[in-house]
């Protein structure tokens, strides 16, 4: 992603969330035997790994967080990670509703989500564009990327494909952790010694 001047860079924050809603859809549809076009009628593994990790309030926050890391402007941060989770969520219902699953708008699931939205857009898109700062202290918002994932320990999935989801989970936790730390670490060798005189 470029910086956010001008109106393509909202159009790809909504694109990437529209993408995020649809692709965690499309694979609980044709993936789990509860969705309503399942590939095999035991549900397909894989699919279901995939749509476990994606359906995870972490992999959504973690959207929100690297698109504040793009951008040199907090309002853009904030912004735009909130275009792209308003975006997703009823880009996700919508996809469940064309695939047969209609209980995401009997139950007022997207009314829930998109209110929720707004503080996660608010907390990991500023945690993402504070993280970019070339200082010391950038390290602090760029730890909750890792953390979120880490702490998140509902376990996504049917029993028949656990204990994986947990296990990428944590995996992801750990890549997450060494790819900011290389990211901060990098950027402070690089960054001029302030007690060179």
């Amino acid at each position: 992603m470029s910086t956010p001047t001008g109106p393509g860079w909202w159009v790809r924050c909504a694109a990437i969330g529209c993408a995020l809603g649809a692709l965690n859809s499309l694979v609980n549809v044709f993936g789990a035997r509860y969705g309503g076009y399942p590939l095999r009628p035991d549900g397909v593994p894989a699919l279901q790994l995939v749509g476990a990790l994606l359906g995870t309030q972490w992999a959504w926050a973690l959207l929100a967080f690297w698109i504040g890391w793009f951008t040199r402007r907090w309002r853009s941060a904030v912004g735009g990670a909130l275009l792209a989770l308003w975006v997703a969520t009823p880009t996700y219902y919508l996809s469940d509703w064309l695939g047969g699953r209609t209980d995401g708008f009997a139950h007022g699931f997207l009314a829930v989500w998109m209110i929720l939205a707004i503080p996660a857009a608010l907390a990991f898109g500023s945690a993402g564009h504070l993280g970019r700062r070339p200082d010391s202290w950038s390290l602090l918002p760029l730890l909750a990327a890792p953390t979120v994932v880490a702490l998140d320990r509902r376990g996504g999935g049917t029993l028949d494909i656990q204990p994986w989801p947990i296990v990428l989970q944590n995996l992801i936790a750990a890549l997450v952790l060494i790819l900011v730390l290389g990211l901060w670490f990098t950027r402070e060798r690089r960054r001029p010694d302030s007690d060179a005189g």
